[in-house]
């Protein structure tokens, strides 16, 4: 839908459509396995998105990406090890030990390997928020410098207007209180609600494709 709705010439748009048709058949087709290997994936496209956002940019900035392939590349090969000398697998709630998070996160055979894509994803899923909440915002801003808490609170009201901000912040306030209740089920819950944004994200990727431009323009045009 988003590529049919782009600026873009017809050709580009059809073709773009029926690519992603079909990539939706070969997802559809492959079942658990790819949800799995997409769940891990496309906590990356952040920081993909971040580093388009914006050409050129110094080389300083390279920094987060470096830190971020050193992390997942130390748990990915080692991420056991780190566990076994500095951490604890004892479980914080019901239905958040190792055994229920690797079969959703890393369903495979070998235990070791299954801890290590189960540290991966939360490492990375840390990242990914990350780069949404404060390195893309911060790229933004129309002024470099750090924004207090009112300047910030009226931006995001002139971005998404006062009732959706309201809700948020009601939302995030009942989400707070069921987790104090029952921690996994208000992060199964929270799941569910969030899941579409990973499509979301492809669907601002394609269209800053076919349109080429700046996926951060995409990202608000798609939202």
């Amino acid at each position: 839908g988003a590529l049919l709705l782009a600026r873009a010439p017809l050709v580009t748009r059809a073709l773009g459509a029926v690519l992603a048709v079909g990539l939706a058949a070969a997802v559809a087709a492959g079942g658990f396995a790819i949800d799995v290997a997409f769940a891990h994936l496309h906590n990356a496209v952040a920081l993909a998105l971040w580093w388009a956002w914006r050409p050129g940019r110094p080389r300083m900035q390279r920094l987060p990406l470096v830190l971020a392939t050193v992390g997942a590349a130390v748990l990915l090969l080692g991420g056991d090890l780190l566990v076994a000398r500095l951490g604890t697998l004892a479980p914080p709630a019901r239905g958040l030990d190792l055994p229920s998070l690797a079969a959703v996160l890393g369903p495979v055979a070998d235990p070791a390997w299954s801890l290590r894509l189960v540290l991966l994803f939360a490492f990375a899923q840390s990242v990914h928020y990350g780069v949404w909440l404060r390195l893309l915002p911060d790229d933004a801003r129309p002024r470099p410098g750090l924004r207090p808490f009112a300047s910030s609170y009226r931006a995001l009201v002139g971005d998404c207007g006062r009732p959706l901000v309201l809700g948020a912040a009601a939302l995030t306030a009942a989400l707070l209180a069921w987790a104090l209740l029952d921690l996994d089920a208000a992060r199964t819950g929270y799941l569910r609600l969030a899941l579409f944004h990973g499509p979301l994200e492809l669907a601002a990727i394609a269209v800053a494709v076919v349109e080429r431009r700046a996926p951060g323009a995409a990202a608000c045009s798609t939202g």
